[in-house]
């Protein structure tokens, strides 16, 4: 499980040092793809991945809807396969750090089975906005 957010920066190449409490999980190598709703990239385990794609491949009625095929495509075709280097660093693509608005600065954050990599600049605002938005009533809808 990934918990807590680090705050780093990207090198001239493009690559990023996961903090060392995220290396173990990762050692067997990632996946990472664009998020749907926010601009940020998600990491998934070699674990964790193959569960997402098999819903996304059953769940998802891609031959009657358009919209099904289109977050199909969206999630497939920016997914990558990557490795942590000895280093504890990682290369991100440039189509997903386009996407997400990522030039130096990130926030690489934990949610759970899967982590988030955020520009600073993005996650800041998402930050306040979720403040605004996350509220003990607006989670009560959900039995919480």
């Amino acid at each position: 499980m990934f918990y807590g957010q680090y705050r780093h920066s990207l090198d001239e190449k493009g690559r990023l040092i996961m903090p060392a409490k995220y290396r173990e999980p990762l050692a067997d190598g990632l996946m990472m793809t664009r998020a749907i709703d926010d601009p940020c990239i998600l990491v998934y385990t070699r674990t964790e991945w193959p569960g997402l794609e098999r819903k996304l491949l059953e769940k998802l009625p891609v031959i009657s809807n358009d919209i099904a095929r289109r977050a199909q495509r969206v999630v497939f075709s920016n997914a990558s396969e990557e490795e942590i280097s000895k280093q504890g660093r990682i290369s991100i693509p440039f189509h997903l750090r386009e996407y997400a608005g990522i030039e130096k600065d990130v926030v690489i954050a934990g949610n759970g089975s899967w982590l988030e990599i955020w520009s600073l600049e993005n996650w800041e605002k998402h930050a306040r906005e979720s403040e605004e938005k996350v509220t003990g009533e607006a989670l009560a809808q959900f039995g919480i």
